[in-house]
């Protein structure tokens, strides 16, 4: 019967995510990544599957029925939906299982042909009919599968269907009023008892195939992808449902485990908005790891990428000052190799949000026949001061520079004025390469949430470890 259509548009209420294969034991309060999905958040999804739900039955096919009764043989074929309502309907969290559907005072109209043989007597005609007082009730048990996939299954169900009345239309009257009463109460048992077999099928197998069906991962860029595989079931309360999820980067060149454990993260009561997401500083500090890895975080610097304003030029003869062997290198381009020497790490707290990195820059002459000669090296710790945003579907990060300490690591031309050089690398920092850096954060990372889902009206507060972004939701057909 078309409704079991019902439980496929709950798809729409889990909001459940991409998730992986790769899940590791862990428990709900140390995840990388948590979602919250609130009352707000369910009722939004219960209106918008009950709009697609109503769209799509309207003009749906019905398969043909046909039935007997003694020498009476009867045919119900080209069946089709012709209006579908559902004035009450609702869903709800049911604690320590999953959601509960249900909807009552439903009615469905249907037009289709009909043909009816008695013995030597036949005829046939068209019908138009409608069957009122539905009404249903199921629980979804929401779960986890053996691989980390969220996992759905049919958890009760009952029904029942009020009045079945049917219009002939053609053939002789006192032919087709013979069997009436017989085709209404054959329609009205037959829709009773398998209306919730049905649905139950649907959960256990339909449903159940879309959610495996979800991609595993979410890749960021040719580097990276970010894994939000679920640590355990949904955690469902009276007035909301928690998902622990592992909220892991990985280097698509060299995949490994980051080696720091999530520390915990709790996201209190909040239950204001629809959805709400748990970043913690695992998720970020994990992707520095994968990009460390993956080498994405190495930069050339050469005299055609500064600015035409530059207060210097890369060459012997301008960074002389510095160190005065380069006296020994006249007039040769400089080349620096800028690379991280460790994974960038980034702490959350109430007041900021503060990168940390290190970096190795190395200063090369650059011969007219292609060779290099080795000038000197320094060791560059930065300070930076990230902000996030987040807009329809991706976070997004910025970084400014907060302070830069430098040490000189080796020297093949004697003593290097690191004070002189420190002007030269903040420079180099701010115009060169945190543009490149906030070029590829502004891609953002994608967040886990279904096709056509966008987020509105979102709110970050960084709280100790981790930052909480509470967002509403807009679904566009």
């Amino acid at each position: 019967m078309p409704l079991r259509l019902v439980p496929l548009l709950l798809l729409l209420l889990c909001l459940c995510l991409a998730v992986p294969s790769r899940v590791q034991a862990g428990s709900p309060d140390t995840a990388g990544f948590m979602v919250r999905l609130t009352v707000p958040g369910l009722d939004y999804g219960r209106s918008v599957a009950v709009g697609i739900l109503v769209q799509k039955l309207h003009g749906i096919s019905i398969p043909d029925q046909s039935g007997s009764s003694g020498e009476i043989h009867y045919t119900l074929s080209g069946m089709h939906i012709t209006d579908f309502t559902m004035p009450s309907t609702a869903l709800g969290f049911v604690p320590g299982s999953g959601l509960k559907f249900s909807f009552s005072g439903a009615s469905v109209s249907l037009s289709g042909d009909w043909h009816y043989k008695a013995l030597f007597v036949k005829d046939s005609g068209s019908f138009d009919m409608r069957m009122s007082g539905l009404s249903l009730s199921a629980v979804l048990v929401l779960s986890r599968d053996a691989v980390g996939r969220p996992s759905v299954s049919a958890g009760g169900c009952s029904s029942e269907v009020g009045d079945v009345d049917i219009k002939f239309h053609g053939g002789a009257s006192w032919l087709y009023n013979l069997f009436k009463h017989l085709i209404e109460n054959n329609i009205r048992d037959h829709l009773k008892g398998q209306l919730c077999g049905q649905v139950t099928e649907a959960i256990n197998s339909d449903l159940e195939n879309s959610l495996q069906e979800i991609p595993i991962t979410a890749k960021v860029d040719e580097f990276t992808e970010v894994d939000y595989s679920l640590l355990s079931p949904p955690d469902t309360r009276a007035d909301m449902l928690d998902m622990p999820c592992k909220g892991e980067f990985y280097s698509l060149q060299h995949h490994s485990e980051f080696p720091v454990p999530a520390p915990p993260m709790d996201l209190g009561t909040s239950a204001d908005r629809m959805l709400y997401f748990g970043l913690s500083e695992f998720l970020f500090n994990s992707a520095g790891y994968a990009y460390q890895a993956s080498g994405a975080l190495t930069y050339i610097i050469t005299e055609a990428m500064l600015p035409k304003d530059a207060p210097f030029h890369l060459n012997t003869s301008s960074l002389a000052p510095i160190a005065v062997k380069l006296k020994d290198f006249p007039g040769l381009p400089v080349e620096v190799r800028v690379e991280s020497s460790a994974a960038p790490t980034l702490s959350i707290s109430a007041g900021n949000v503060t990168l940390h990195t290190q970096a190795l820059a190395t200063f090369s002459a650059l011969w007219p026949n292609g060779t290099r000669s080795f000038l000197f090296s320094i060791n560059a710790s930065a300070s930076l001061a990230a902000r996030l945003e987040i807009d329809a579907d991706k976070l997004h990060g910025t970084l400014a520079l907060d302070s830069l300490v430098l040490t000189l690591v080796k020297s093949d031309v004697g003593d290097v004025h690191v004070n002189l050089l420190q002007s030269i690398i903040k420079f180099i920092t701010k115009t060169i390469i945190l543009p490149k850096v906030n070029e590829r954060l502004s891609q953002g990372i994608p967040m886990p949430l279904l096709k056509k889902v966008k987020i509105v009206n979102a709110v970050l507060l960084n709280k100790e470890g981790f930052t909480v972004v509470g967002m509403d939701l807009r679904y566009s057909p």
